[in-house]
């Protein structure tokens, strides 16, 4: 594992997103110092307003793929996890532009070596290792792309995967160690000051799934701190440099997966691992609050 966390500088793109969040506030638990990147300055004032910490810095920038886009905001960080990503739902009108994807993880891995960062994390996902013909999914499965394919979610897994794959070539060339976190469908609390519990795309189909399991067809689930840890854990230990650490806590049955390697790591850390019971309580209770706190506003 990694020495001190203090004063050691982490980049965390996407930073006020679902995942995101939760990755900023267990860093800055942890003592680290956070360059945070937004899209946008009402999304900057939430973070800045959610963790109040001098070791939090927030860098709004519209747009990671333009040449030179994160000079300011990953100077002097030692460690990059790239989050930021577009999450496909029901009302998105546009197809997912996975060029924009690529150029990202692209402008991500130049930076850091510009830079002189010694690793980056890339939140992927499931659906990257998503070998229809393998008997069980693990570290080395991959799913193949249909780049022509209209169907948001088809482009979605395609365009997580082919940024994947283009982590691990500049990776290789560019001799950046890199680390993956491929989760299944995340749930929990959001973190956010006043964001809607329900706004995130993987707690509508949690929701969903709580209602009637048994007519869910999705794979499995993992608590959004667990998914925190995980990311913690592939900044600090560099035995895990050139892994690809799939994560599901709560299989469903649904797809066999080998989380042998995410099992590894919360056997060690107890504080990481949230049972989907209390997963479900959590984000139902803070939906109550939140419904709670809405009506009130109106009332009054």
């Amino acid at each position: 594992m990694a020495g001190t966390s203090r004063n050691v500088r982490v980049l965390v793109t996407g930073a006020n997103g679902f995942v995101g969040s939760h990755i900023v506030s267990l860093l800055l638990s942890r003592g680290y110092v956070v360059n945070a990147t937004v899209r946008r300055q009402t999304a900057s004032e939430k973070l800045i307003a959610t963790f109040a910490c001098d070791r939090l810095h927030v860098f709004v920038i519209p747009d990671l793929t333009s040449e030179q886009a994160l000079d300011e905001a990953i100077r002097g960080c030692k460690y990059v996890v790239h989050v930021a990503s577009t999450v496909p739902s029901k009302e998105q009108a546009s197809g997912i532009d996975i060029d924009s994807a690529i150029s990202s993880i692209e402008s991500v891995m130049n930076s850091a070596v510009a830079h002189a960062s010694e690793k980056v994390v890339l939140t992927s996902s499931m659906s990257t290792h998503l070998d229809v013909k393998a008997p069980i999914l693990n570290e080395s499965t991959w799913y193949t792309p249909d780049r022509s394919s209209t169907k948001l979610m088809v482009q979605y897994m395609s365009s997580k995967t082919l940024v994947e794959r283009r982590a691990w070539e500049l990776s290789s060339t560019l001799k950046l160690p890199l680390t993956t976190v491929a989760p299944v469908y995340i749930g929990g609390p959001t973190i956010i000051h006043e964001q809607d519990p329900k706004s995130s795309v993987s707690n509508q189909d949690l929701l969903r799934c709580i209602e009637d399991e048994s007519r869910s067809r999705i794979p499995g689930w993992i608590d959004v701190r667990t998914v925190a840890h995980l990311h913690l854990h592939a900044i600090e230990d560099h035995s895990l440099n050139g892994r690809r650490i799939l994560a599901c806590t709560h299989n469903r049955g649904v797809v066999p997966m080998d989380c042998s390697l995410m099992n590894s790591l919360l056997a060690k850390d107890s504080a990481a691992l949230i049972d989907f019971d209390r997963t479900k309580r959590d984000l139902l209770e803070q939906i109550d609050a939140f419904n709670s706190g809405q009506t009130r506003r109106v009332v009054a």
